[in-house]
């Protein structure tokens, strides 16, 4: 009896543990699944906008943007060597590209991603401004998507000129500490900001982010660790 009352005692306590390890490896095998699925998912979009940029190019991949080697913390290391802005440099060339039909961009997500890095690109790297005709013509597509989004506060796909504003600010060199205070606490991303004030009109959000980004990039282009510290 007493043998018997202890195997009963031992599985009353290993009971509810193997229940618990069953429902952990459950919840493992769901999680498993659904990162499966989210890499398929991921590695779809990636793939379809893959595909979209070789057509911008005509079926080949883009040619690099060129970038100059900037000194390490200056301001042109600091911009450029940022991970948005360096991947811009992957996309078309709208000095060269083949521009798909408006209602072609417009009907693929995949296409609005690869329109708005070629134009990140054609005004940081290829020095082409807002008057270009290529530039006009997608700002002139992109703008009802652009104030869609902004209407029902998304920007799940043609976020690339709203997400290249940082929303939070790194406090690394000698007198950044004091800026950072000038400026005070920022939130949110700084068009959606302008969009949310009424000192920028959704549909011009985006022509506004490439001029902000055009100046951005002349102010970096410097070995310069400051904008109020000039390389002599």
């Amino acid at each position: 009896m007493g043998r018997a009352s202890n195997r009963k005692k031992a599985q009353r306590q290993v009971g509810p543990k193997t229940r618990v390890d069953a429902e952990t490896q459950q919840a493992l095998l769901q999680m498993v699944a659904g990162l499966e699925a989210m890499t398929q998912e991921m590695g779809g979009h990636t793939e379809r906008e893959a595909a979209a940029r070789r057509i911008w190019s005509g079926g080949a991949e883009p040619v690099l943007a060129e970038a100059p080697q900037w000194a390490e913390n200056s301001l042109g290391d600091r911009f450029f060597g940022g991970t948005f802005i360096d991947r811009v440099r992957n996309a078309p060339s709208l000095a060269t590209a083949e521009i798909p039909d408006a209602a072609v961009i417009a009907a693929d997500p995949a296409h609005w991603n690869v329109a708005t890095d070629a134009l990140i690109r054609a005004v940081v790297y290829d020095g082409l401004g807002l008057d270009h005709p290529a530039v006009r013509t997608l700002l002139e597509v992109l703008a009802p998507i652009a104030a869609a989004e902004l209407a029902y506060g998304e920007a799940a796909d043609a976020d690339a000129l709203i997400g290249a504003f940082a929303k939070h600010y790194r406090c690394e060199l000698p007198g950044d500490a004091e800026l950072l205070e000038r400026i005070g606490k920022v939130q949110g991303d700084a068009l959606v900001n302008l969009v949310r004030a009424d000192a920028v009109k959704p549909a011009d959000v985006l022509p506004v982010g490439l001029r902000l980004l055009s100046a951005l990039a002349h102010l970096c282009r410097s070995d310069s660790a400051s904008l109020l510290q000039r390389v002599a």
